[in-house]
């Protein structure tokens, strides 16, 4: 459980690098929030298992099936996030589905094995658990082949701002500062490289709302860790992929 409960800290840190430092009270008080809200989750599941994992009332198998459904749902928030960004994040696949079985096992091995050491009877519906499971992780790894919108209906899907535009004039680059010379106009400010302004293909760059150019792989794996503009920090709108 240390382990989950360090990988959540460090999700916290990537997803929120400016609001973690455990040095201010702010950070304290952050990092007090993840422990009370895992140990609060911890606790109570412990013991619902614990109480109810083998006995026959029809009110201990449903808190049970409502247990396992809401702790083996552990990828839709990664779903979730790869529609609301619109972007997939590049988790490796064998990631997903060595995670995927590894979690499956125990639940698996205790209700779907009749010699289990806990003397669980079993039960066919263990098998909806694994297709439930297995089926966010196909989700999971179809959004990376296919795009994070691609089961969302296109009459759904809202209105998306295209990155792929022109590339901004001098009179649109010189609201940001005067100071800002021509030659910098078209430096991506991630890699520090300069973006080719006579590519004919618009996809070798990426235009922000706010005028700023960068190169579209660079903006694309910063938009996977922030919405925002790394120049001017201004939010910035989901680019849709796929």
């Amino acid at each position: 459980m240390s382990l989950y409960l360090k990988y959540l800290i460090c999700v916290w840190k990537v997803q929120s690098p400016d609001a973690f430092d455990a040095l201010n009270a702010a950070g304290r008080r952050g990092l007090l929030t993840v422990y009370v809200k895992f140990y609060a989750v911890l606790i109570p599941g412990v013991y619902t298992i614990y109480a109810f994992i083998d006995t026959r009332s029809r009110l201990s198998q449903w808190l049970m099936a409502i247990l396992l459904t809401a702790m083996y749902s552990y990828w839709l928030p990664q779903i979730w996030l790869n529609v609301r960004r619109g972007v997939a994040r590049r988790l490796r696949i064998d990631y997903i589905v060595g995670s995927s079985i590894v979690h499956l096992f125990l639940p698996v091995y205790f209700f779907a094995c009749p010699e289990n050491i806990a003397f669980i009877r079993p039960t066919p519906l263990i098998w909806v658990l694994v297709v439930y499971n297995l089926s966010q992780a196909a989700v999971l790894v179809l959004q990376r082949f296919l795009g994070a919108l691609f089961f969302i209906p296109a009459v759904l899907r809202p209105d998306v701002y295209s990155y792929c535009a022109s590339l901004p004039s001098v009179d649109e680059e010189s609201c940001v500062g005067a100071d800002q010379q021509t030659e910098s106009m078209h430096k991506c400010p991630i890699c520090l490289m300069p973006v080719d302004a006579m590519s004919s293909s618009e996809s070798a760059h990426a235009v922000t709302p706010c005028h700023h150019v960068y190169h579209e792989a660079c903006l694309a794996n910063w938009m996977e860790i922030k919405l925002e503009c790394p120049v001017c920090r201004a939010a910035l709108p989901p680019r849709v992929d796929g």
